[in-house]
This record gives structure tokens, C-alpha cells and sequence, in this order.
């Protein structure tokens, strides 16, 4: 258990994950909801036709799929940090009890998302997944051939690929020395760097899904907060960069966002390299958010903290909650893309807070009387 200090800084974790949530809410909601009741007025003009500002919104909206890169950031730091005091303070990592905790964590929501998927299929017209291969967490794999097919299923794909992570990672840390372990990561990112360059320069027309979905090419933001996580556990830190140059980061960042899509692959280098650009830049966020006294903004305590404590429920329930939404509009004929994004919203936050507190909390007090020591995880 992380304690003193290092725990006040922690805590701020809820505040990032929920943060994350919500950009692929956004990601999802104007994304699907533009193809029936189009983009927000504002951005046209009195003739009808596109403002220039409506290019540089629909590339952040796209962008907003980076929601999903923060989590695998924060999974990837606080995973290998508490596996590394674990062993540090045992000698050892208790395997079993890491899957455990791993699996009263995740699994009960999953497979509930996944048994209410045929419902979603029967009533909403979704298009009908390969179920059993969502069931054995090789989901990510099945949607490279089968494309976006549900949304009942479709986002479980970053779930997939944390559950392989969850999977190696404790073996890695347990039957290696701390500077092995280290080369480890190293040599892994450096497959990873090998394999975007293979896909890079293949013909396979799904090549692109290849290096959104696969686990060899996605694990290299996890392999990013895994670097982090070892180094400030064994040299603890303060972020202690001055205002001005913060600012400086976070527009050239924010601008980007506007005007490259992340995802874009046209090129090499876009393909290998360009995501690693914007790991850095987020890593640095991260890293300044939880460890810079002086952060500009810095949450502690408070709602943000306890609508962080149900972000996994929150992105686990919310591409459901826009399916129902876009199929009552257009039951009852409402039109308007800022309606449907703010029903969605709340609706998202009340589902998931029920979900967290009257299904996930009797499984999480489950795994914390019987893993008193590991509440953070």
C-alpha cells in the first residue's frame, strides 16, 4: 500500500481516469451522433456551408480517442509501482493474489457488458459480435477483421489488451532483477518499434486496424508508464518545471490536437513514430499533474475523486447509454447533436455511479478484506 505522501499524490489517479472517460464519451457521442443530427450549428456558416473552426473540431474530436492512451499511461506507472514495492518489501510478487486482484477488479463488469450484448443486438439492431472471443479477452484481435461491429463490445478492446499486460507483467517483475526487468521493458519497446515498421510497410489492407487494436503495437503507452513507474520507484521525484514552459507544452499540444490527426498513418514515420510524440507529451501532463506541488489544477479530494473511483463502469456503460439515447431521439423525433451529448452524459454518470456502487463495490470490498494491503490497485 502506498503510503504518506506518495498517497496524496495517488489519489489524483480517480481524478485522471475519469478525465480519460470522457474523452472517448466525446469521442463516441459526435462521432455516431453527427451521421443523424449533424454538427453543432456554430460551425456553419449563415449560407450553410463549413467554417474552417469545423475542420479543427472534428480532428480533436478523433483525437479524444487518446483518452484510452491516458489510461493505458496511468496503468502501465502504477501497475509496475506496486508490483516493484511489492517485491521490494516481500522479496517476491504473490502471483495468485495479483490475479485475483486483477479479476474481482475487472471481470465482473466485463462479462456483464458482454451477457447484455445479445440484448443490444435483438432490440437496437446492433450487428452481432464474435461473442466467445470477447469472453476469452482476444477481442481486440477478433475487431481487426471484423471492424467497429457493436457498440455493446467494440471499446472492450482496450480492456483486452490491460488483461495481457496484467498477465506478463507480474511474471516479468518477480523472476527478474530489477535492472533485467528494466532491459526488459526497453527490448519490448523495441519490438514494438520493430513491428509498427513491419506494418508500416506492409500491403495487408487492414494494416491500419492492426496498429490501432493489436497488443503488440498498442503496448507501447503501457510500456511508457511502466519506464515512469520503475524510476520513481526506485528514485522517488517532484516535478518542479515552472509555469511558463508548462504552458508553453500544453498549447503546442493542445494546437496539435487540432490540426494532426493521431491516427493518421500516410507515412512512415506517422506510423512508427508519431504516436510516441504525443506518449511523451501526455506522460509529461501525468507526471507534472501528480507530482508538481504547484499544479495548476490539483484534486485531492472531492467529486471529481469519487466520479474517478467509477470511471472504469463509466467507460464500460457509456457507448450503451448513446446507443439507447440515438434510439429514443429517434423514437421521439428530437433533433440536436448537443442534446444527445449531454442526455448521454448524465445518464452515462447515473448509470455508472449505480453500477458502482450496488455492483462493482461488493466485489472490490471482496477483493480488499481479502488484499487489505493493495486498495490502489
Amino acid at each position: 500500500m502506498i503510503e504518506g505522501k506518495k498517497n496524496i499524490y495517488f489519489e489524483q489517479l480517480d481524478v485522471l481516469r475519469f478525465f480519460s472517460a470522457f474523452l472517448v464519451l466525446v469521442l463516441h457521442v459526435f462521432d455516431k451522433a453527427n451521421y443523424i443530427h449533424g454538427w453543432p450549428g456554430i460551425f456553419y456558416n449563415a449560407n450553410g456551408s463549413e467554417k474552417f473552426s469545423l475542420a479543427l473540431f472534428k480532428t480533436f474530436v478523433n483525437n479524444c480517442a487518446y483518452g484510452v492512451d491516458i489510461f493505458f499511461l496511468i496503468s502501465g506507472f502504477l501497475i509496475t509501482y506496486l508490483l516493484l514495492v511489492e517485491k521490494s518489501r516481500l522479496g517476491k510478487i504473490n502471483i495468485k493474489q495479483f490475479y485475483l486482484r486483477r479479476i474481482f477488479r475487472i471481470w465482473p463488469l466485463y462479462f456483464l457488458i458482454i451477457f447484455l450484448g445479445p440484448l443490444f443486438t435483438y432490440y437496437f439492431g446492433e450487428n452481432r459480435p464474435i461473442y466467445w472471443k470477447h469472453l476469452l479477452f482476444i477481442g481486440n484481435f477478433s475487431l481487426i477483421k471484423e471492424g467497429w461491429v457493436s457498440a455493446n463490445v467494440s471499446h472492450l478492446w482496450s480492456i483486452c489488451i490491460e488483461e495481457h499486460f496484467y498477465l506478463v507483467w507480474p511474471l516479468l517483475v518477480n523472476f527478474l532483477s530489477p535492472k533485467k526487468f528494466f532491459n526488459s521493458i526497453v527490448l519490448a519497446l523495441g519490438f514494438v518499434i520493430c513491428y509498427k515498421m513491419y506494418l508500416a510497410y506492409s500491403t495487408n489492407p487492414d494494416k491500419w486496424m492492426y496498429l490501432y487494436l493489436s497488443t503488440f503495437s498498442r503496448c507501447d503507452t503501457l510500456l511508457l508508464g511502466a519506464i515512469a513507474g520503475y524510476i520513481y520507484h526506485y528514485k522517488p521525484f517532484e516535478v518542479n518545471i515552472s509555469l511558463t514552459p508548462r504552458i508553453v507544452v500544453y498549447s503546442i499540444f493542445i494546437l496539435y490536437l487540432m490540426i494532426d490527426n493521431i491516427s493518421q498513418i500516410d507515412n512512415f514515420f506517422e506510423a512508427v513514430f508519431k504516436r510516441f510524440f504525443y506518449c511523451v507529451i501526455v506522460l509529461f501532463w501525468v507526471l507534472n499533474y501528480l507530482f508538481n506541488p504547484n499544479a495548476i489544477l490539483s484534486f485531492k479530494k472531492g467529486i471529481f475523486n469519487y466520479l474517478g473511483k467509477a470511471s472504469y463502469s463509466f467507460y464500460m456503460w457509456h457507448p450503451l447509454v448513446l446507443v439507447i439515447v440515438l434510439f429514443g431521439m429517434n423514437l421521439f423525433n428530437i433533433i440536436g447533436i448537443y442534446i444527445c451529448f449531454i442526455v448521454t452524459f448524465v445518464l452515462s454518470i447515473i448509470v455508472s455511479l449505480i453500477s458502482f456502487e450496488y455492483f462493482e463495490k461488493p466485489f472490490l470490498k471482496i477483493k480488499d478484506n481479502l488484499f487489505s494491503s493493495y486498495k490502489n490497485d
